[in-house]
């Protein structure tokens, strides 16, 4: 149903849900060169077309964020309910060196755990232009891997890392944020093989190559394959399945970390479980100090 419609000899406009929809019936004067008001008048609807558009895009990343921020306050009882409990004991384990060093990890582990929901909602909601510097691949992966193999949930699966790196150039990154994408990755990976496919082991596989001025990384585990109708669902934000905690953006962040800078992603089944393909600009090694802004 038309929300708004108007017609004249030269045109018609109308309004609805899907945005704003117009059409010309006389686009040349009788003399045959351009008619001047058809032609600013197609640029006003296509500037103000853009502008719904980009209206209905921030709308969306809002509604986002709202949905994100309600259950990180539902999941950030947890944690601090754990710090809560330490201070409340802190005095009985003064003279018991072995745990207060328990507690003071039990401690630290729930303040990275509201660090790393934050991180999701702030790198979800905010535009910026990175710095990217080409830095060597091998030490960003293993930095990805510490990050979420030092989180004690993910300390009692026996998870097997198998490496096939086969690039030459270095990815041009903003490195904290690229750690904390490839992080989340591996994470929501060992969460695919333990908690949706019911297995105490797994593998997570980590490939990359050269293509042309991008450098490829794969990301693959054998877990759970992904329902066809989820594939196109698994970047938006808010979707998940299989777990009831989180912001609900992990890998809406993630898409967004790797469009800042410049590159891509996708998600596809294989014959092993699910890769997850990673494209991003490259430099040789001995660019070693190259700096790209995104």
């Amino acid at each position: 149903m038309d929300h708004l419609r108007e017609t004249s000899g030269l045109f018609n406009i109308f309004l609805n849900s899907t945005g704003l929809h117009w059409s010309l019936s006389k686009i040349f004067s009788t003399s045959g060169a351009p008619n001047k008001l058809v032609s600013d008048l197609k640029q006003v609807i296509v500037d103000k077309d853009r502008q719904i558009k980009e209206g209905q895009l921030q709308l969306k990343r809002l509604e986002g964020i709202a949905t994100s921020s309600k259950m990180l306050i539902h999941d950030i009882r947890k944690p601090f309910s754990t710090i809560k409990s330490v201070l409340n004991i802190l005095e009985d384990l003064k003279d018991d060196p072995k745990e207060l060093l328990n507690a003071k990890k039990d401690v630290e582990c729930s303040i990275k755990h509201v660090e790393s929901m934050l991180a999701e909602i702030m790198d979800y909601s905010r535009e910026a232009k990175l710095e990217l510097v080409a830095r060597p691949l091998d030490p960003i992966l293993k930095s990805s891997i510490g990050q979420i193999l030092h989180a004690p949930e993910y300390q009692k699966n026996e998870i097997t890392f198998n490496y096939d790196l086969k690039n030459g150039n270095m990815p041009l990154v903003d490195e904290e944020r690229l750690v904390r994408a490839l992080a989340n990755i591996i994470g929501n990976a060992i969460e695919a093989i333990t908690l949706i496919g019911k297995k105490s082991s797994g593998n997570i596989w980590l490939k990359s190559r050269d293509t042309a001025n991008m450098l490829e990384i794969i990301i693959g585990n054998d877990g759970p394959q992904f329902a066809e109708e989820d594939i196109i669902k698994l970047f938006e934000p808010c979707f998940t399945k299989g777990k009831n905690k989180g912001t609900g953006l992990g890998l809406a962040s993630v898409r967004k970390i790797i469009s800042l800078h410049g590159g891509t992603i996708s998600a596809y089944n294989t014959t092993d479980g699910v890769e997850f393909k990673i494209e991003l600009h490259s430099s040789r090694m001995s660019d070693c100090n190259y700096v790209y802004v995104s």
